[in-house]
């Protein structure tokens, strides 16, 4: 009877350390294939909600011009273009 109380503890004892021993035990990596895999799926999963998403936001209060006003280019007349055009017309 006393080798079955031995045999017992003997297996509780080993069970003990296997389950300590696989805490530490190193965890299955993924191949770099594998890893490109799951970021390019999860990278497009992303793009795809951003797509869908808008941005309502008006943020410089400018109206809709996007985030920034549009820039003039040098084609448009200056201030003082205007001013001396306007009086070369109303001077009659």
């Amino acid at each position: 009877m006393e080798w079955i109380t031995q045999t017992n503890l003997y297996s509780h004892t080993m069970s003990l350390f296997s389950k300590i021993f696989n805490i530490f035990k190193p965890k299955p990596k993924l191949s770099k294939t594998q890893l490109n895999k799951i970021i390019h799926q999860s990278i497009s999963k992303n793009e795809r909600l951003f797509e869908n998403l808008g941005d309502d936001m008006d943020y410089d209060g400018m109206g809709n011009y996007g985030r920034f006003p549009p820039i003039e280019s040098d084609d448009h007349p200056t201030y003082e273009e205007v001013i001396k055009e306007y009086e070369s017309q109303n001077s009659k």
